[in-house]
């Protein structure tokens, strides 16, 4: 094979020379003479390309590769040239066997980018990126030959890239850190997600002391890792096997138990370094030279140590040790360094902005305490300043101001307050305290404590809580824990005696307020459930007497009330008015089946008055005698009616001459009301069940006759049926004029009967309409003139003429009504006309009738006249 052809430089040469030693004769190529021109034109041209280029020949894929790809095959080159790839690299065989079928099969090349692989250099796997494309070779006839592979070596790029995000990243969170720990903790995270150039990452604090000559490192804390975290409180992460030993805490003022002198030189394809090899981390020796340090771990695999320092008050101290893992497939070149470089100048401007922050906050928090300690101080003097001056002030007030007059004032008030209120007074000055209780026992009943923790024992221990918290000193917590007690103001000094003494009775005054309409709103609640449980009862056929029971106990509970009973008005159901139901009551009636008449009789006519209403009649005596308990009583009673007749009533009795409230009387009345709506309800109920099954069989009733006359027609039109087949098919016999006219009554005779017979179903259709009917916008004319069109076909068999005759100027274009039950009528009076008409016309007149019933002088109310008339007989 000639290769002459420009081919000059030296490691060129080399593999020419390689190509056209070698004895192709043996291999699947044959010899160079048999080559085809296009492939030996394919050879010259991929020796002359600049990129690494490769041919693959045959099953066992003979290598056959450029000058360019010569130094990414360093170990193996020249041996691996035109020998079976499976030989020279049986690591990547099986990867590129498949895509060499898969072009063989297929006839189309392929491209990958960036493909990752490990290429192996003397016992060492190095990672390296590649973009490449693979074609055909096909030969002269179109066979498949051999595979050609163009190659780019990608690896700078994508390391650079790689890195570059990392550096980045780093970058971008630089100022997040609110302290060393976070900061150590964002640094970790995003190792964490770069494992690849940084497999593991550790870092250590270095704790100093400060001393005049400068700063002593003491011990170094783990304080953050990449590695999983089994107990973050407690700093426990899970440390793989092949790290050092690697303590929570080393002491830096010990002396280490390794002495840190054994290296050991690793060699790279470009690079060697001299690695540490100890047993535990060098963290002394990092710290005494305050440079890098190299270090092999347990499985061969290396890492490396920075220092890293920030400032602390305008000097450069060690703060971290970073401690971070070398890609074992990546040796430490020029560039891996510098990123290293780079990413501790990141770490190190990350760790000492989370630094300024701590000491930031920490100085915050100092000011704030300060602040707050100033401001306590100074409340503590005003208030001691403030104690005396009410003592002073007060009593000076209080003698300026007395007079006749305001005697009078405090004397109508303490004559109006028959009631003594309890008073809480928490004050820790003995000379307050004592004036403030001299001054209030004279209206209220005083207790004193110290402080505020005694007032909330003192609130906890009693069974009654006081009406008013009086305190000469707020305190936030005490404040709401007052208030969840209970307690109805606070009234803070300095004070006078009189504003304090009106303050009180107004806070007083108002609590009353307060509890009375929470006793009424309770009350009302009660009521509503009251009521609504005797109409569940009922409405759940709950027995009556057992329902009436439970609603007299209810209502003695909210009458406050000596006995409530339940008397019958029903005779024929209750013997003699009995009484069905009885509260519980200390006093049990002697006799419960009594007469109505003996019940109570009253004694004062005067005394007895009636609120009347149409359904019910509430009657209210101060003083009646029941002959039951033989005594005088005052009686609230009301009548509940059912059917406009007396039903049941219900008492209520207590001590005579006692009046009954508008309240308890408006409840009488409800519950009145409500069992009279709940019987009424039940009524409809029932008449509604009634006429739904009244309706229901009307609806039956009318489909069982609907199918009796669907059934009759059916069954009668069959025989009829035959007998007008017959007789028609006597017509074209040779019949006599008599046996003729026969035949045609006959004949005749069968279409009545068959046209009352076809009546039957519209019959039915009509009840159906009657029982469904619409009532819907619909086009009038449109209706008679879609009646007409049906008979179309009809008339023109028999040769007659039918007409449809109205006036569109008069006649409603648009009504409201049934269109179908209309359209029925239609089709039966035209059906009709048509039937018995043989020759002449049928016409069909609509006409707007006028009316003078008064009902239908609405003028959204029509009559309609329609006409039909024919040419027919009858």
């Amino acid at each position: 094979m000639s290769t002459n052809n420009g081919i000059n430089k030296q490691e060129e040469i080399n593999v020419v020379d390689l190509l056209n030693s070698r004895d192709w004769s043996s291999t699947c190529l044959g010899s160079q003479d048999s080559w085809e021109p296009s492939f030996k034109n394919i050879v010259n041209l991929f020796f002359h390309s600049k990129f690494p280029t490769v041919i693959f020949c045959g099953p066992d894929l003979l290598y056959i590769y450029n000058q360019a790809n010569a130094p990414y095959i360093t170990p193996k080159h020249p041996s691996a040239f035109g020998r079976p790839f499976s030989e020279t690299h049986p690591e990547h065989f099986d990867y590129v066997k498949s895509r060499y079928e898969l072009i063989k099969s297929t006839g189309k090349g392929l491209f990958e980018k960036d493909f990752r692989f490990m290429q192996c250099y003397n016992d060492y796997l190095q990672e390296i990126y590649i973009s490449y494309t693979m074609s055909p070779i096909f030969k002269e006839d179109g066979t498949f030959w051999a595979v050609l592979n163009v190659s780019d070596y990608t690896t700078h790029k994508v390391l650079t890239e790689r890195r570059i995000k990392t550096l980045s990243v780093l970058a971008n969170r630089i100022n997040d850190a609110d302290s060393l720990e976070s900061a150590c903790h964002i640094i970790m995270k995003l190792f964490r997600e770069n494992d690849k150039d940084i497999p593991f990452a550790l870092i250590y604090f270095i704790d100093s002391d400060k001393l005049r000559s400068g700063f002593l490192p003491r011990a170094a804390h783990l304080i953050s890792t990449t590695f999983n975290c089994k107990d973050l409180c407690n700093k426990d992460w899970d440390i793989p096997d092949n790290l050092l030993e690697t303590p929570k805490t080393i002491n830096l003022t010990e002396n280490p138990d390794e002495n840190y002198d054994l290296y050991i030189e690793v060699k790279r394809p470009t690079t060697k370094h001299l690695f540490l090899k100890c047993k535990s981390w060098p963290v002394h020796l990092v710290v005494k030279e305050d440079k890098d340090i190299k270090v092999l771990l347990k499985d061969g695999s290396q890492a490396i140590l920075f220092p890293i320092k920030t400032s602390y008050d305008g000097e450069l101290i060690l703060s971290t040790i970073l401690i971070c893992g070398i890609n074992p497939n990546r040796e430490l070149d020029n560039d891996y360094t510098n990123f290293f470089r780079s990413v501790v100048n990141y770490v190190s401007t990350t760790i000492t902005n989370g630094k300024l922050m701590e000491d930031e906050r920490k100085q915050v928090e100092m000011q704030t305490n300060l602040n707050h300690q100033k401001l306590k101080f100074f409340q503590n003097i005003s208030r001691e300043l403030l104690t005396p001056l009410t003592l002073i002030l007060s009593p000076l007030d209080e003698a300026i101001n007395s007079c006749d007059r305001d005697n009078a004032d405090i004397g109508k008030i303490s004559s109006n307050m028959t009631e003594k209120h309890k008073i809480l007074l928490v004050e820790d000055n003995v000379d307050m305290r004592n004036y403030l209780e001299e001054l209030l026992r004279k209206e209220f009943e005083v207790y004193c404590v110290c402080n505020g923790y005694d007032a909330i024992m003192f609130l906890t221990k009693s069974t009654e809580l006081p009406d008013l918290i009086l305190s000469g000193r707020i305190n936030f917590n005490t404040l709401i824990l007052g208030l969840d007690y209970g307690a109805d103001d606070y009234l803070v000094k300095p004070f006078s005696s009189r504003e304090l003494i009106a303050r009180i009775h107004t806070n007083i005054k108002l609590s009353l307020l307060r509890n009375q309409l929470i006793s009424q709103q309770c009350k009302q609640e009660e009521i509503k459930q009251l009521l609504t449980s005797i109409s569940s009862n009922i409405l759940s056929g709950l027995d009556l007497k057992e329902t009436l029971s439970e609603a007299v106990e209810d209502i003695h509970q909210l009458l406050l009330c000596d006995r409530v009973f339940v008397i019958s008005y029903e005779p024929s159901e209750f013997k003699n008015y009995t009484v069905i139901a009885l509260s519980k009551d200390s006093k049990a009636i002697r006799k419960i089946n009594t007469k109505l008449g003996q019940s109570e009789a009253p004694v004062n006519q005067l005394e007895s008055s009636d609120i009347e209403d149409e359904e019910f009649k509430i009657e209210v005596s101060s003083n009646t005698y029941c002959v039951d308990i033989c005594e005088q009583v005052s009686m609230l009673s009301v009548m509940i009616k059912m059917h406009d007749n007396s039903w049941v009533g219900i008492k209520a009795h207590r001590s005579p001459n006692t009046s009954w409230s508008d309240s308890e009387i408006e409840l009488f009345r409800q519950i009145s009301i409500q069992i009279n709506l709940v019987f009424d309800y039940l009524t409809l109920l029932e008449e509604k069940l009634v006429n739904e099954s009244r309706i229901r069989f009307i609806k039956a009733t009318d489909h069982v006759k609907n199918m009796i006359l669907s059934n009759m027609s059916h069954e009668l039109r069959t025989p009829l049926g035959t007998v007008m087949s017959i007789s028609s098919s006597f017509e074209n016999e040779l019949l006599t004029v008599w046996q003729k006219d026969l035949n045609k009554i006959l004949l005749h005779a069968a279409d009545e009967v068959l046209s009352t017979i076809n009546k039957i179903p519209n019959i039915v259709s009509i009840e159906e309409y009657k029982s469904a009917s619409v009532n819907r916008v619909f086009d009038l004319l449109d209706v008679f003139e879609n009646a007409i069109e049906l008979f179309g076909e009809r008339v023109g068999n028999k040769r007659i003429e039918l007409a449809l005759n109205y006036n569109p100027d008069i006649l409603p274009k648009y009504v409201k009504s049934d269109p179908e039950r209309l359209r029925l009528i239609l089709m039966n009076l035209l059906s009709n006309s048509i039937k018995f008409t043989e020759e002449g016309e049928v016409i069909m007149k609509v006409l707007l009738k006028s009316s003078n019933d008064e009902s239908f002088k609405d003028k959204n109310f029509i009559k309609l006249l329609i006409i039909v008339n024919d040419t027919g007989i009858g």
